[in-house]
């Protein structure tokens, strides 16, 4: 029980710090956008890693994932964490990725 407590109150902690650097980010302040970069990037760095084995790729991906969110920024809600929503723009970069370079791929042989 007290796992759970504990777990559920960091998550709002995490959801309010978050909600508010991304308010910040529409406000015009890049700063908040960096902080939120540095929060996740490690995350969106492994997710890179696993789909594309490199450094340098995955390097190049983390970061189209994160000017992907912040156009899409307006769009987060706070509906869900944004650890989620972020997560699930990467992965959706991700498959594009793979599916783009598997054409070439076909395309070449």
């Amino acid at each position: 029980m007290k796992k759970t407590i504990s777990s559920s109150l960091e998550n709002l902690v995490i959801r309010k710090r978050d909600f508010y650097y991304v308010q910040e980010t529409l406000n015009g302040s890049s700063r908040a956008f960096s902080k939120l970069t540095g929060f996740y990037y490690k995350r969106i760095f492994a997710i890179g890693m696993r789909f594309f084995h490199n450094q340098a790729d995955s390097e190049d991906f983390a970061q189209n994932v994160f000017l992907k969110a912040y156009e899409k920024l307006s769009t987060f809600k706070g509906e869900s964490l944004f650890s989620t929503w972020l997560t699930r723009i990467a992965f959706t970069t991700a498959m594009n990725q793979k599916e783009r370079s598997h054409n070439v791929e076909t395309l070449s042989d």
